[in-house]
Parts: C-alpha cells; sequence; structure tokens
C-alpha cells in the first residue's frame, strides 16, 4: 500500500554568480542578487509486515536560467558577498530545471519542522499513522490485551527522509501476525496480518487525510 501527497511553494532565494577564480585561486563571485524560487517535495508512505515507512523528499528549482554550475544559491535573503561564509548557501547546478544539493537545507529537521510545509508532512504522516493503527487495533487478536497495548508509533527525522512507523513490541507479534502459521482468535474482528490489513483497508482515508493536512 502507498499513498502521496506533493506540494510546491516560492521564497526568495539569493544567487551569487560565480566569476572565475581570482589571483590566489580561489573562486570570486558577483554579488548577490535576490530571485523568487520555487520548490517543493513530495511524500509517499508505504505499508509493509513492520510498520508504516513514511518517506519525505524535497526537491528545488528555480526559472533562473541563467544560473550555472559553480553559482551558489540560498533559500533566503542575503547582503553576503561571499556565498561561502552564509550558512545554508550551497553550490547549485542545472539551476535553470533543479537545483539539489543546498546542504540537505529542507532536509534538516530543525528547519523541517520550523518551516509550515514541514509541520504539514509531520501532521500528515501522524494521521497516517492513527487511522491505519486504529484499525490495525481493531484486527489485533486478543487474549490476555498484551499484544494489543504493545502496539506502538514512532517519528523519526534523518536528512531528507522522515519515517513513521506503527508496530507491535511483543516479541510473540510476528508469529501472530503471519498468515502461515493458522491459528483460532476469539475475538470476532481478529485477523491474521492485522498490520498490514489495518493500513492496506484504510488506503482511502489515509489518502484524503495526507491531502487535507498538505492544504492546510
Amino acid at each position: 500500500m502507498s499513498a502521496a501527497a506533493n506540494w510546491s511553494y516560492t521564497a526568495v532565494a539569493t544567487v551569487w554568480k560565480k566569476l572565475g577564480m581570482d589571483d590566489y585561486g580561489k573562486s570570486s563571485f558577483a554579488g548577490p542578487i535576490q530571485i523568487m524560487c520555487d520548490y517543493g517535495g513530495d511524500a509517499t508512505a508505504r505499508i509493509g509486515d513492520i510498520g508504516l515507512e513514511f518517506v519525505v523528499k524535497n526537491t528545488h528549482w528555480t526559472e533562473y536560467a541563467d544560473a550555472r554550475q559553480g553559482d551558489y544559491i540560498l533559500i533566503g535573503a542575503s547582503s553576503e558577498p561571499d556565498p561561502k561564509r552564509v550558512d545554508g548557501a550551497d553550490e547549485g547546478f542545472d539551476m535553470g530545471m533543479k537545483v539539489k544539493g543546498i546542504r540537505e537545507a529542507q532536509a534538516n529537521l530543525d528547519r523541517l519542522i520550523g518551516d509550515i510545509k514541514g509541520r504539514r508532512v509531520v501532521r500528515a504522516m501522524q494521521s497516517a499513522l492513527l487511522i491505519g493503527g486504529a484499525q490495525a487495533a481493531l484486527y489485533t487478536p486478543i487474549d490476555t490485551s498484551t499484544l494489543l497495548n504493545s502496539q506502538y508509533r514512532d517519528i523519526s527525522v534523518n536528512g531528507s527522509r522522515i519515517t513513521g512507523r506503527v508496530g507491535y513490541s511483543a516479541n510473540y507479534a510476528v508469529y501472530v501476525h503471519d498468515p502461515n502459521i493458522p491459528q483460532k482468535f476469539r475475538r470476532a474482528t481478529a485477523q491474521k496480518e492485522f498490520l498490514t490489513k489495518g493500513f492496506e483497508d484504510t488506503k482511502a482515508q489515509i489518502d484524503r487525510a495526507i491531502k487535507k493536512e498538505m492544504q492546510l
């Protein structure tokens, strides 16, 4: 099962055009100029047997077609003449199409959470985890409730990758989840593959929730 969300928005950016090398063999740049830079990203949720993985990838691009390899770009405004002294500025390439490698600016956790679009992505993931996890709980077999009560959710950010996970910490969870191990359950709603099916059966709800959160 997978669900996707896409977004884009525009912000002020600063570009330093590379002029060449100075007498000391160091790069020299023209003064900073301000442009309007479009940038955005996409988010994809995938479900496996051990949990939901929600992956976010960010892309950056601009229609500043005169930009070339060696030029520097910053998402934001700066009057500093030397781009190498500016935190967050990085060398771009093919800027007429896409700019990549901006020091993982939008992938950094602090920048991501501090950014309104980043917060939307996190909320979208939280919604997906809650919806799928709730349905999985309904399908979870109950004997002593240990398995049901061991369900957990967590979210982590690593570079441009945001991962949300729903799982079960009970040591026999994999055994109960495995469809190749026959069992009879007392609970009417209990099913094998309860975690996988919990997300599969709520795919439409998750899609709507992701879309709603990304549009707020």
